[in-house]
């Protein structure tokens, strides 16, 4: 798919994504539901708590679908809730084979949670899989904890 995000910077300074959209959707996906558009509505205004309930009722009916797994997942990270991410993440991937957004958001949940070999495992995969723009991996405040590392290091060199 197509990918947008766009970063804005917080009252410290630090950037945080704004909006993160995936357009069109990747191959085998269906269309956005008038449930999931009102999700998206909710996730557009930060809305975490609305829009977690919408997304974990719609994949309770629609367990298959990667995209409402993905949204769920990255929620759940704004809120600091890594597990919850992981696992839903990780969940998006196995249902929809995995595109690079579901890499790249994992590698955050996992170096938010601590978690630095996984981290760098799913930046590896994200990489692999198409997202290939060394200066998000570098300012991204979530992989923080990453940039110091060798791995992350010789990884970023692929993107030169």
């Amino acid at each position: 798919g197509y990918f947008a995000r766009v970063w804005k910077r917080d009252d410290a300074g630090r950037w945080r994504i704004a909006l993160d959209t995936i357009s069109p959707l990747p191959a085998g996906a269906r269309p956005l539901t008038a449930e999931l558009l009102r999700a998206e509505e909710h996730y557009a205004a930060r809305q975490w708590t609305e829009a977690v309930a919408i997304y974990q009722q719609y994949v309770r009916q629609a367990p298959d679908n990667a995209f409402a797994w993905h949204r769920l997942g990255t929620i759940q990270i704004q809120q600091g809730r890594y597990p919850d991410a992981i696992g839903n993440l990780e969940q998006a991937i196995r249902v929809g084979s995995g595109v690079p957004a579901d890499f790249y958001n994992l590698a955050c949940a996992y170096a938010m949670a601590g978690s630095t070999d996984k981290a760098l495992d799913n930046v590896e995969r994200a990489i692999q899989a198409g997202l290939r723009r060394r200066q998000q991996y570098e300012s991204d405040s979530d992989l923080a904890n990453l940039r110091e590392s060798p791995r992350f290091k010789a990884l970023m060199q692929q993107l030169e």
